[in-house]
């Protein structure tokens, strides 16, 4: 199998994933109205920004770790910064193309 595959399906993956989400306005929750004086933390919503936010960092945090060992085991650790800021990078832009309908309505 070539070395090329995974990182091209988790991409397209990654992308599929992207265009159902975005697309996916049916799928927002019902609005809840708290008492007055209660917490963010009684609005169930709340616990599933926390949980996706929780996966998300996990998400980003291996990837940071599997760039690095993957420079380090193919003997390029000195390029492993670089490549874990090209990742990032790329990170940034994609969350800035994403974000950009929204910010220009």
């Amino acid at each position: 199998m070539d070395p090329l595959a995974a990182p091209v399906l988790a991409g397209a993956l990654g992308l599929g994933g992207t265009l159902v989400f975005i697309g996916a306005y049916n799928s927002e929750p019902p609005t809840f109205t708290a008492e007055p004086g209660s917490g963010a933390w009684r609005i169930p919503a709340m616990w599933v920004v926390i949980a996706s936010s929780v996966l998300i960092g996990v998400v980003f945090g291996s990837v940071e770790v599997g760039v690095i060992a993957f420079a380090q085991h193919h003997g390029a650790a000195g390029l492993a910064g670089l490549a874990a800021r090209r990742n990032r990078l790329g990170e940034r832009i994609g969350g800035t193309l994403v974000r950009l309908p929204a910010l220009a309505a």
